[in-house]
């Protein structure tokens, strides 16, 4: 869910299947299940598929095509990874595609549903459950996460990359200019509290 490990993401793609041709049709997921992993690897990245557009996960490679079928520079990419991985002697146990509804979740409204999802399971008395603890783990980590973004677009953060940016076009700072630097560093590095 983005949240569920201390690295918290910016934002994630939820899917669920629907039925194809349907209102909420948005995207293709294309499974196709290998007998070698580190060939199909091989086979994704010189076919042009790069880390963000695909997911390998033990014999099976899932790829997103969010044009469902339109874009031919993706078919091509798909019918080059099959190529090559068979030419590397690779086998395809299994192919299919799947009409899915696909939805970019940033951290805001990823903490939305967290406070949604934990409301509901409070209300109907499963609040001492493992899935709540991480449920309110993860909404405690998007919290800070949210936090932290907010720190990038501060007038500090914006103060202190300006004279950043200025020493290293080589400027001479002024002792003003360094102790504020000093001071700025010290005070964006504090732990993001709760």
């Amino acid at each position: 869910m983005g949240a569920l490990t201390p690295e918290v993401q910016d934002s994630t793609i939820a899917g669920m299947f629907v039925e194809s041709g349907s209102d909420g049709h948005n995207a293709d997921k294309v499974e196709v299940e290998v007998d070698n992993p580190a060939l199909a690897f091989k086979a994704l990245t010189e076919a042009g598929f790069v880390q963000d557009g695909y997911t390998l996960t033990g014999g099976m490679v899932h790829l997103f095509d969010f044009s469902k079928g339109e874009d031919a520079e993706f078919k091509q990419k798909y019918v080059n990874f099959i190529n090559k991985f068979k030419q590397y002697g690779g086998q395809i146990k299994s192919k299919e595609t799947w009409a899915i509804r696909s939805e970019y979740i940033d951290s805001e409204r990823r903490g939305k549903i967290l406070e949604r999802i934990e409301g509901t399971r409070l209300q109907h008395g499963q609040g001492r459950s493992s899935l709540h603890n991480a449920i309110r783990d993860a909404k405690a980590r998007n919290e800070a996460y949210q936090k932290f973004r907010e720190t990038l677009d501060s007038p500090e953060r914006k103060r202190l990359t300006e004279l950043w940016t200025k020493q290293i076009d080589g400027a001479i700072l002024s002792l003003e200019e360094r102790r504020e630097i000093s001071r700025l560093e010290k005070e964006l590095a504090k732990p993001l509290e709760l």
